[in-house]
């Protein structure tokens, strides 16, 4: 079991987002509205301004869904909107329609964008997050095991039998303890919480089995031990695309 990583708050939220083209009825606005479905559609490069001031962060990640398949994403950076002299932050080889991460590393300009080769002619994807990463020093107990949920209404008829309407597939849930955070620590991890909107949004979590989801928080409760130890109780549900 490994530490979980807990990603956000998503830097194109913020940003003056734009594409090579878009499909109409399918807005750039997609990428980054926090639903997974309906799909943005569209050709690269994605290409985010964060202003005079940008953020960093660690990470550009994608949900399930995608036709991406077959593609290389690369990370890059800029000062300015042509791209003159971009950086490389990150790169990775699309092999399925299964979310993605691309690990980001260097300096973030004002401008950074998604290039696409060898993918489709028109992409498809739900949400596109540039996200700082927040790593718990440890991972949760060993008596908090994730669990699958199902998506269910359902009830008796009067011949004692059961009728139901099944909405979703199982989904994977989780109600983690991790202790022994620092005071700096958990000011970090709530500095995320306050910044992904509290409990409800979805966002990325690379979870203690190493599986990237997305995934919201359904409750989060800190208790202080001594005053610089603490413990998080978090409720995590997965959100399927």
């Amino acid at each position: 079991m490994s530490a979980p990583i807990f990603y956000g708050p998503n830097r194109l939220r913020t940003s003056t987002v734009s594409a090579a083209s878009t499909v109409s009825g399918r807005p750039i606005t997609r990428l980054s509205d926090g639903f997974a479905q309906p799909l943005w559609e569209g050709t690269g490069p994605i290409v985010w301004d964060q202003g005079a001031t940008p953020l960093s962060f660690d990470a550009v990640l994608g949900t399930a869904g995608h036709n991406l398949a077959g593609a290389v994403l690369v990370v890059e950076t800029a000062a300015d909107a042509l791209f003159t002299s971009p950086t490389i932050l990150g790169t990775l080889g699309i092999f399925d329609a299964a979310a993605f991460r691309i690990f980001c590393s260097g300096t973030v300009l004002r401008y950074s964008r998604l290039r696409i080769t060898g993918g489709p002619a028109t992409v498809q994807l739900a949400e596109l997050w540039a996200a700082p990463a927040v790593v718990m020093p440890q991972a949760p107990l060993l008596a908090t095991s994730a669990n699958d949920r199902p998506n269910v209404v359902g009830q008796e008829t009067e011949a004692g039998g059961w009728v139901g309407y099944i909405r979703s597939a199982a989904r994977w849930e989780a109600e983690w303890v991790i202790p022994m955070i620092t005071r700096d620590q958990r000011d970090v991890w709530r500095d995320f919480y306050r910044a992904i909107g509290g409990d409800g949004p979805p966002f990325f979590l690379y979870d203690d089995e190493a599986t990237l989801r997305w995934v919201q928080c359904l409750s989060a409760k800190w208790t202080g031990m001594l005053p610089q130890q603490y413990e998080l109780t978090v409720q995590l549900r997965e959100v399927l695309s």
